[in-house]
């Protein structure tokens, strides 16, 4: 389990869709497994200002709050916004901007 200190509030404390922990385990399968936790905990170590930073850069755009919470998708962002944001996972870190393609 996490807890989160927050300013001013009660301690965040994230859990897992299915209350479990699962153990020591890579990013990769924290994402893949959809893992609060792992996700949380990341973000924490990296900064959030950082992962704000890192969700800029891949495309999001408009309030990014920097809480622990964000690591979990709470930012309000369109379709195409996070279609673009996961592409830098397939681009190695890169954000790619969307093209239409005709036929």
């Amino acid at each position: 389990s996490l807890s989160v200190d927050t300013e001013g509030a009660p301690a965040y404390e994230p859990a897992n869709y299915d209350d479990e922990f699962r153990g020591r385990m890579t990013a990769r399968e924290a994402l893949a497994d959809s893992r609060n936790v792992p996700a949380v905990r990341l973000a924490q170590e990296v900064g959030t200002e950082n992962v704000a930073r890192f969700a800029r850069t891949a495309g999001l755009e408009g309030d990014i709050p920097t809480t622990p919470s964000m690591a979990l998708g709470t930012l309000e962002a369109s379709p195409l916004e996070l279609a673009t944001a996961y592409s830098a996972f397939a681009a190695l870190g890169r954000g790619a901007k969307p093209r239409v393609v005709e036929r």
